[in-house]
């Protein structure tokens, strides 16, 4: 699993959605074209598929669901507090935030707690916190762990429906049961909520489980790479929401882990594993430096490589001194 390009690509899709947010909290004149092309969506979707690759292929090598969970919470837990409670000491430190009044610490209180049970969809801001910028939401890319977490959950679960009634029909069961979700509340159950529930699970199962179900093929041949990228063509300028919510799982899982598991070009395995520490710190860290004045889109070239190094530096401590260390507990 060493000699293959998932790290490139997840860190392809990690800067894609540090650019999309880049350009979506500068707030662009023209950010709906620039969106087109850097596709946050169409990035977590990636990460979903490389994610059930990767977890399911960790799972059969170890049936034992203690060892399973254990090694998965190591996984993303650590990082994902650090990133919590290194923004909060930020926020505190950088806007002198006052922690004698009575809202404040309620604010401050309850962002924590829905936070730390992974639902900060409850409560994404804080009091008297970038109230000028385009959203004073804190993190707005933390939506996805607990998504992410729901999947790990039920790995045990899939892997038993594929051995019962075969990969095939078990994984179009499942690829049927996360489309059927999205076309409710995509057409048939409309409110303030739908939007949001879409991309919640098990709204993005059909790329999980795409990514399961291909990890029984040792290679994805060039044809079917190519038939992808064409049929996804096709269905884009289509435009058709419901012919692309039908099919599109399928096909960019393809596209995904084709490229994915192509032989390595480069060795960046061997710096270790930022990607993780990279998303989950682009939101709040933009946030940030946009609301002392730090980067504007008046000097978007230069703003870009601020945002880029102090993220890498970030993420870089985050992986050095929590993700890493975590992980090589391990069982």
């Amino acid at each position: 699993m060493n000699n293959n390009n998932f790290n490139l690509i997840r860190i392809i899709l990690s800067l894609v959605v540090v650019v999309a947010h880049f350009i979506t909290l500068l707030d662009f004149e023209d950010k709906k074209i620039l969106l087109t092309v850097f596709n946050s969506y169409a990035a977590v979707k990636g990460f979903f598929v490389i994610s059930g690759y990767l977890v399911y292929k960790s799972y059969t090598k170890n049936y034992e669901l203690k060892k399973f969970y254990y090694n998965r919470i190591l996984r993303i837990m650590p990082g994902y507090y650090f990133v919590m409670i290194i923004t909060l000491i930020a926020i505190i430190i950088i806007f002198n935030y006052d922690l004698n009044n009575a809202v404040n610490i309620l604010s401050i209180s309850k962002y924590i707690i829905f936070n730390i049970i992974f639902l900060g969809v409850m409560q994404p801001n804080i009091e008297g916190i970038f109230i000028d910028n385009v959203t004073n939401a804190v993190n707005g890319s933390l939506w996805t762990i607990k998504v992410e977490l729901c999947l790990y959950i039920i790995v045990p679960l899939i892997y038993i429906i594929l051995k019962k009634i075969g990969q095939v029909k078990g994984a179009l069961i499942i690829y049927a049961i996360s489309i059927l979700w999205i076309i409710t509340f995509k057409y048939l159950i409309i409110n303030k909520y739908s939007n949001s529930l879409i991309h919640q699970f098990p709204g993005q199962l059909a790329y999980f489980i795409m990514g399961i179900y291909l990890t029984q093929f040792k290679k994805i041949e060039l044809k079917y790479f190519i038939c992808s990228v064409v049929s996804l063509t096709i269905i884009h300028v289509i435009n058709e929401e419901l012919i692309s919510t039908l099919f599109t799982p399928f096909f960019f899982s393809l596209i995904i882990i084709y490229l994915s598991s192509m032989k390595e070009k480069i060795n960046i395995n061997k710096y270790g594993d930022f990607t993780y520490g990279f998303y989950l710190l682009h939101f709040p860290l933009i946030q940030i430096l946009i609301e002392k004045g730090i980067i504007n889109k008046e000097k978007i070239i230069s703003s870009l490589l601020i945002t880029i190094v102090l993220l890498m530096t970030l993420a870089m401590i985050s992986w050095h001194f929590v993700e890493k260390r975590f992980i090589n507990k391990k069982c």
